[in-house]
């Protein structure tokens, strides 16, 4: 299978060469744009009125996962824009480093919140109603 053409970006002051190696990198882990949902929103904090007026905060979610990354450390949403990539890639990376280190793990992970002791947080281990006296 050929690596996909992803569509021309303007990523502004980031040189060729290095938006070229982000989507070589991006072409061996298999995300296509068509994967990706971006969005722009304003950013916040620091950076006077120019970010209170720009849509330059840049988020990117990748459909087939569902990692979303959120951007705003520049002004620039050209910046913003080829640095979310950059993170997407690190998160996918990791994700599969941690399933190639345990493979009868999902890749999902399993949900922190979820209680030991099954459904019910109220229930102890011994099955016994701590409530009732």
């Amino acid at each position: 299978m050929a690596a996909e053409q992803h569509s021309p970006a303007n990523f502004g002051p980031i040189r060729p060469d290095k938006v070229a190696e982000l989507y070589r990198r991006l072409d061996r882990l298999g995300v296509r744009d068509r994967d990706l949902e971006e969005t722009f929103v304003r950013a916040r904090g620091h950076g006077g009125q120019k970010v209170n007026k720009t849509a330059s905060a840049v988020q990117l979610k990748h459909l087939p996962t569902g990692i979303v990354v959120k951007v705003q450390r520049e002004r620039s949403q050209a910046l913003n824009r080829f640095l979310a990539r950059r993170l997407l890639a690190d998160r996918l990376e990791a994700r599969q480093l941690a399933a190639a280190d345990d493979p009868g793990k999902s890749p999902q992970g399993d949900d922190p919140w979820k209680s030991p002791q099954g459904d019910d947080p109220w229930k102890s281990p011994q099955g016994d109603d701590p409530l009732i006296i």
